[in-house]
């Protein structure tokens, strides 16, 4: 017999310090998490670290609600607050959140917008049109953040740099703002088949930046589509990145670089052991995050 469909989901609402906000969405993940969305603001320099903003996170339905609430309340401390936690009928949480995703800079000159939201470009800006899926945040967070800027800066000192290769693209963020940036070859490669499904629809509001590949691949990099890159970027966590490091090094060309992001300052250690043979070039830190450039010589 097949289970009725949930027709019910739980939306929790908190209160967070931008600086505790991606160690939080990430404990919302561990805690059976179905999408998480914040209000932030359209300028990343204007955000302050002790600032509070409102994370909206949907959970599948719990009988008891009281129950579960409790174990959402273990989440809270000094910088984290559980407001509400409600129950919602299914229909409003595929649409509900959208109000949660805004135009935002999420590097110099480059606006990450969703194509329901209006925006009035301003002169020398790019906007990128990008739907991120209920999986997907906002992007202001300090690791896709940190990961963009780099990459940005990475190709405007070496305007050499040709090829790039995203290694968990997501939504595909990093690999549009590398192709707008100026790097003419750029891959982008998930284990998650819905991934790599949302990289061609957004490929698609964005054809001015085609051609990307985006493929999918079971965790190694034998497919004959991927090739060595230039730049490597890889916003993923740190013990992923140092299982990967063999990998990650052998598909970077020579005098090319790795971008390496998603690291928790308690493993940034981990990282600059696993890849001490490379020469490092640049940091990015915040309260809880690195982000590591490398050269391959």
């Amino acid at each position: 017999m097949s289970q009725k469909p949930i027709k019910q989901w739980l939306e929790s609402r908190w209160s967070v310090n931008q600086d505790a906000s991606e160690i939080f969405h990430l404990k919302l993940q561990q805690m059976g998490c179905l999408g998480s969305y914040e209000d932030l603001p359209l300028s990343a320099s204007k955000k302050k670290s002790d600032e509070a903003s409102e994370v909206i996170a949907y959970f599948p339905f719990h009988k008891s609600i009281g129950s579960f609430a409790k174990q959402l309340k273990k989440l809270e401390n000094t910088a984290t607050k559980l407001i509400v936690i409600k129950t919602i009928p299914q229909g409003n949480w595929a649409t509900e959140w959208k109000k949660y995703f805004k135009p935002f800079a999420i590097a110099p000159g480059i606006i990450i917008k969703p194509s329901w939201e209006k925006y009035k470009q301003k002169k020398n800006e790019a906007v990128i049109v990008l739907d991120p899926g209920m999986a997907f945040g906002t992007g202001l967070h300090d690791t896709t953040r940190f990961c963009a800027e780099l990459i940005c800066k990475v190709k405007k000192q070496h305007d050499r740099l040709n090829s790039l290769l995203d290694i968990g693209c997501g939504s595909g963020i990093l690999s549009f703002i590398a192709k707008q940036s100026g790097f003419s070859t750029v891959t982008g490669v998930d284990t998650d088949c819905e991934a790599i499904e949302t990289c061609h629809e957004n490929l698609k509001r964005n054809p001015d930046l085609a051609p990307i590949g985006f493929f999918l691949t079971d965790g190694h990099f034998d497919h004959p589509s991927i090739q060595k890159a230039d730049v490597i970027a890889a916003n993923i966590i740190a013990e992923t990145l140092c299982d990967l490091k063999t990998e990650l090094i052998r598909l970077t060309n020579n005098n090319g670089y790795l971008v390496l992001s998603g690291i928790l300052n308690e493993r940034v250690d981990l990282v600059k052991k696993a890849f001490k043979d490379l020469k490092p070039v640049q940091t990015k830190k915040s309260k809880e995050w690195h982000a590591l450039v490398y050269c391959k010589k």
